[in-house]
């Protein structure tokens, strides 16, 4: 059961970027023409701390989904563990009480 949940999970999530690859390029070129004017490439090319704050949001932004997901596995697997330890004594108070 995790196992069929889990695949589907990566399929969706497989899914999700491949469509975030596909669509990205017309957006960016989109929000692109939105921003065709002189003032605003003025302001952009004169203001260096503004690159830098937005490399660091974006840094911060994919670290923070790197670790979320890193503890979401580290999640499941322990859940996993759990889960299975849980049936093999289970298992084992039901042979003790047979044999009793």
């Amino acid at each position: 059961m995790f196992t069929h949940t889990h695949t589907r999970e990566h399929n969706t999530l497989n899914s999700i970027g491949l469509l975030a690859y596909v669509i990205f390029p017309f957006l960016s070129l989109n929000l692109a023409s939105l921003f065709n004017d002189a003032g605003v490439f003025a302001v952009l090319s004169q203001d260096s701390s503004q690159f830098v704050q937005n490399f660091l949001t974006v840094s911060g932004l994919l670290f923070s989904i790197l670790v979320g997901q890193t503890f979401y596995f580290m999640y499941q697997q322990q859940e996993q563990i759990y889960l299975s330890l849980f049936s093999e004594v289970t298992e084992v108070c039901v042979f003790v009480i047979l044999c009793r």
